[in-house]
């Protein structure tokens, strides 16, 4: 299945955060608060939803199929909650133009107790975000898909929610068959939030799995010059060592077609994360596995033999990823391009730059589409035109599912670039969530 990143799509972790601190919240009712279940086949006015522009007036067997076939959203249930909690004025809002009684009825049915106003396209005698920002009055966060360039006009700030079943479709999956019966809608509100969760977590979309992963390494507490003199401590049982806890019983993992970083301190294990997931260091304690093909870019100049120039380490960097020669041969060209190294293919790369070494290495890496990108700071040593390049290419990467893991002290790479990120600190996990939020923590620590 292909990979998908959508932007503006926000982490349930962010939502929480950002509920507790405005005083008004609204919802959308329709995908996002509330879940609908339909194969186009089973809904008696798909095209209606579909096109959000129905008939002045739905039909009594249309609004009884659709009261049926609805159930709570248990992800934004959390972040209703926590508003609620927080004593923030809450709003919903029905893009669909429903009775009011209707939509009211639906909404305590399913476990939605109380809100300060609902208001439906059908019924409102303004514009939707007029309507809001007027009974806001100050700061009002609007979860939902209605036009955000519309409602940002109004002072409203929105935060775009992509169900997790439109995220499914887009990314190339498809709706379960259903029994086209009446059966359906007793089971609907189960069947909706077992599927909801088979979606969003998905087992065959992990592409990294790390459980529990510790790495020790023995550091020498003497200074040891040669050989002899290391064979004749060993021999005496005179060798000391120190345990380092690189890593400390790391767990984490990352779905097909994300882009997650790893920022920390020196020191804090990124860099020995990376290396146990691309298999050059086994973990001490715990399991990782890996799901397809590898591209490592863990160490400036790595499999290079700095000698042979440029084509020739083209050919060499391609057999140590598994291509055919043939295959390297079709994509030669387009990798000195995107390099830009015409005019210094037959120098030998120990005259090279540490860009133009960083471009090699990148364009060879990501000649085909590997299923997990690694790349461990070594972009920081390119120009600018070669970064923006990397972003455009990270983007077509993930766009065809390939998942990548980034370290860099870049705080401001680590938010543009990626989905997600991972705050390393001393060997241990001290958080991960939404990367702009995790950074922001990380700044300020």
């Amino acid at each position: 299945m292909p990979g998908y990143r959508l932007k503006n799509y926000y982490t349930l972790s962010t939502l929480l955060r950002e509920a507790e601190r405005f005083p008004c919240i609204a919802f959308e009712v329709f995908d996002t608060l509330l879940l609908r279940q339909f194969l186009p086949a089973d809904e008696p006015f798909h095209a209606r939803l579909k096109d959000e522009t129905p008939a002045p007036a739905f039909t009594q067997a249309e609004l009884e199929f659709l009261r049926t076939h609805m159930a709570l959203n248990p992800l934004l249930k959390k972040v209703y909650d926590c508003a609620a909690r927080a004593g923030a004025r809450i709003f919903l809002v029905s893009l669909l133009p429903l009775p009011a009684d209707f939509l009211t009825g639906v909404l305590r049915e399913t476990g939605i107790p109380q809100w300060e106003e609902l208001l439906s396209a059908g019924e409102a005698d303004e514009s939707l975000p007029h309507a809001l920002a007027s009974r806001a009055e100050g700061k009002l966060l609007y979860l939902g898909q209605y036009s955000p360039d519309a409602l940002r006009e109004a002072g409203i700030t929105v935060f775009r929610y992509v169900p997790p079943i439109q995220r499914y479709l887009q990314s190339g999956g498809h709706l379960p068959e259903k029994p086209r019966t009446s059966a359906l809608s007793e089971r609907c509100a189960d069947t909706v939030n077992r599927f909801y969760t088979r979606v969003t977590h998905p087992a065959r979309d992990v592409a990294v799995q790390v459980e529990n992963v510790s790495m020790l390494f023995n550091i020498s507490s003497e200074r040891i010059d040669s050989i002899k003199e290391y064979c004749i401590k060993l021999l005496k049982r005179q060798l000391l060592f120190e345990e380092f806890w690189a890593l400390k019983d790391i767990s984490f993992e990352v779905r097909r077609g994300e882009r997650v970083g790893l920022i920390g301190l020196n020191g804090s294990g990124k860099s020995t994360m990376l290396k146990v997931i691309c298999g050059v260091l086994r973990p001490t304690k715990g399991r990782v596995e890996v799901t397809g093909t590898v591209a490592p870019l863990i160490e400036l100049g790595a499999g290079f033999d700095f000698d042979l120039s440029a084509t020739e380490n083209v050919f060499l960097g391609g057999a140590i990823l598994g291509y055919p020669r043939e295959e390297m041969r079709r994509r030669y060209e387009g990798i000195i391009d995107f390099a830009g190294l015409h005019g210094f293919e037959n120098v030998p790369i120990k005259n090279y730059s540490s860009g133009m070494i960083a471009r090699l290495g990148f364009a060879i890496a990501t000649c085909h589409t590997p299923d997990v990108l690694i790349i461990d700071e070594i972009l920081s040593v390119g120009d600018f035109e070669f970064q923006k390049k990397c972003h455009r290419k990270m983007e077509e990467l993930t766009g065809r599912g390939t998942t990548v893991l980034f370290v860099s002290h870049s705080a401001g790479d680590i938010v543009s670039m990626c989905d997600r990120a991972i705050w390393l600190d001393h060997g241990r996990i001290a958080d991960m969530g939404e990367a702009e939020y995790i950074v922001e923590k990380y700044l300020n620590q």
